[in-house]
């Protein structure tokens, strides 16, 4: 049992490659989403308080009814607008550190390779995980490679 937390745990903290990039990429979504719903209940709210208001000026005695519905209507969107936030805000989490993985999961492989070479000299191709974003990058880089020891060998004949 305590296996199976560890290695779930150790799965989901495999997503974080470069975490900041990946929680500047959460951060910003998320901005974006309560910068709009910020604005949408503003709206709903101007929009009860100019038929509040208008309702007021035609009738006193239905006024008071109105304004119960309008409240209870409030409470209603209000209910909505924070279920939807919720949803939304887990919805952008998982898919953007899911998403941010597979980009930044290439970089980190690039990187590595490079840092490679560097230490041990060209041994290996270049490859990546499936399913890690710029697929054409490993053969772009080993065909760059191989022609760069093509010439190299060529010009010390």
């Amino acid at each position: 049992m305590s296996e199976s937390k560890e290695t779930t745990k150790r799965r989901w903290a495999n997503y974080s490659i470069y975490p900041r990039f990946q929680l500047s990429i959460v951060a910003f979504n998320l901005f974006t989403l309560f910068a709009a719903m910020a604005v949408v209940y503003y709206q709903i709210h101007k929009s009860f308080w100019v038929l509040e208001t208008y309702a007021k000026s035609l009738d006193t005695t239905l006024f008071n009814q109105y304004k119960q519905m309008i409240d209870v209507h409030i409470e209603l969107v209000q209910d909505a607008m924070i279920t939807s936030i919720i949803f939304s805000t887990l919805f952008i989490v998982i898919y953007n550190i899911v998403f941010t993985h597979k980009s930044a999961g290439a970089i980190y492989h690039l990187k590595n390779y490079c840092q490679e070479i560097i230490n041990n000299g060209y041994t290996r191709k270049l490859t990546f995980r499936q399913g890690d974003m710029h697929p054409e990058l490993p053969e772009l880089i080993n065909g760059a490679i191989e022609r760069i020891q093509t010439d190299s060998d060529k010009s010390s004949k």
